[in-house]
């Protein structure tokens, strides 16, 4: 299957209807927003020398996660009782992509409360 291009918000929305084939995620560099442009693509299409489809470099996406990555991100905020917004779906695929650690959304809350 040919890479898709979509945006965060369409992934937030598409992500567990994604074909099985599509198990990459290229992301942008800059700070992530629900309008960031984002590639999905199927990890195995890729060339031996390949780190991402030359479309999403083209475009200026450097940062990648795997689908079952962004899956869990989603999975490790309801396992702390939160039922993620698209703000924090952004929030927390950012987190992980900057830090390779899923977010400690409990104790941000009781920070802010």
């Amino acid at each position: 299957m040919a890479p898709v291009r979509m945006t965060m918000a369409e992934l937030f929305e598409r992500l567990h209807a994604l074909p099985r084939s599509l198990s990459g995620v290229s992301l942008d560099s800059r700070p992530l927003t629900g309008q960031s442009v984002v590639m999905v693509y199927d990890l195995d299409a890729l060339e031996p020398d390949e780190d991402r489809p030359a479309d999403a470099t083209r475009l200026g996406l450097t940062r990648d996660l795997s689908v079952a990555t962004v899956v869990d991100v989603v999975r490790n905020a309801q396992q702390q009782g939160l039922a993620p917004t698209l703000q924090e779906f952004v929030e927390g695929v950012a987190y992980y992509a900057e830090r390779d650690a899923f977010k400690e959304w409990r104790a941000r809350r009781s920070e802010e409360g």
